[in-house]
């Protein structure tokens, strides 16, 4: 099992931005945070199911993260960095964990949008809106520690650990199309570094 595991790891690096990006293009783009509450509850009542769909994809997601942070602490570890290791998996379950927030208040606004009040729902919303730094933060934190592990241990090549390390800068700074430009890169660092990983199997003990 382990070495099936093992095998699927880079799948899932590929698979994990692909899982979130499908979802949010399922689901289409919400009003702004600043409309009224009608126009609000109107969207989730008339992408109820799009947004249920959504959610799912994005709890597959999830799991293909996790799955493909864990390969990547194991090649890291074995390549003699523990610390960077351990902190690349912990950003890992940081956005594994806001991720699954988010993807919770996204389901309460679809599965309550009409049988609440617009008022209530919409305290929901502008909290959702707000809800990404756990993510941005965590990935920020997961690239950045595969990168510098891969300055040393040439895990992966030069221009992903660029891109990577490039995408964490961006994914901190809290303004709005920066951070936009950094999640793209980060989704791309991730299909990368999961090419690569396929192409470089991991040698499971037996």
């Amino acid at each position: 099992m382990e070495e099936r595991i093992r095998k699927f790891a880079p799948i899932a690096g590929i698979l994990f931005p692909l899982f979130i990006v499908a979802g949010f293009a399922i689901e289409g783009s919400p009003p702004d945070v600043d409309e009224p509450a009608a126009e609000i509850v109107q969207f989730y009542v008339d992408n109820e199911a799009q947004t249920i769909i959504a959610t799912f994809l994005a709890a597959l997601g999830i799991i293909a993260l996790l799955i493909f942070a864990a390969e990547l602490r194991s090649r890291v570890r074995d390549a003699g960095s523990p610390v960077l290791a351990t902190i690349a998996f912990g950003g890992a379950v940081v956005c594994a964990a806001g991720a699954g927030v988010d993807s919770a208040l996204r389901f309460a606004l679809a599965n309550t949008a009409g049988d609440t009040s617009d008022e209530a729902l919409q305290a929901v919303y502008a909290i959702w809106s707000s809800f990404f730094w756990p993510m941005h933060l965590g990935l920020a934190v997961l690239a950045a520690a595969i990168g510098v592990a891969s300055i040393e241990s040439r895990m992966l090549p030069m221009p992903i650990v660029g891109l990577g390390l490039l995408a964490a800068v961006l994914l901190v700074i809290p303004v709005l199309p920066v951070a936009l430009v950094g999640i793209a890169l980060v989704a791309l660092w991730s299909i990368a570094t999961g090419i690569v990983l396929l192409r470089r199997p991991a040698v499971t003990p037996t």
